[in-house]
């Protein structure tokens, strides 16, 4: 199994972290580097939005074999939450605890930054 610091992903993402963080920013403002980031990703985030937007309607033939659902009712609402509860609260807690790792493993690292900045 390959650990997760070790995919391409991670490590094309730290790579442009790294030269972000090196020629761009500079290595006494590394806080700006978020900010650096989502200016250089807007661009793309726009062109995407605006693509998806001239997207074409759905065609008579679209709709005609798009399966026709309708709102559950409370009853059957609460039939599919007894039914799935474990799973519900399992991915709910598992998220939350993902989530909080996340949270600090960000903090930790913005601490870290902080520390090393000459302010």
């Amino acid at each position: 199994m390959i650990a997760y610091r070790d995919c391409p992903h991670e490590m094309a993402c730290r790579a442009l972290g790294e030269y972000v963080r090196a020629s761009v920013v500079g290595a006494n403002n590394a806080l700006w580097m978020p900010v650096v980031i989502a200016t250089a990703y807007a661009p793309v985030a726009i062109l995407a939005l605006l693509v998806l937007n001239g997207a074409a309607p759905p065609t008579p033939e679209d709709v005609r074999r798009q399966t026709k659902r309708r709102p559950m009712s409370g009853l059957e609402r609460a039939k599919f939450l007894r039914k799935y509860a474990v799973g519900i609260v399992n991915f709910t807690a598992s998220s939350g605890n993902c989530l909080e790792f996340i949270r600090r493993t960000i903090t930790a690292r913005i601490d870290t930054l902080v520390a090393q900045s000459h302010f």
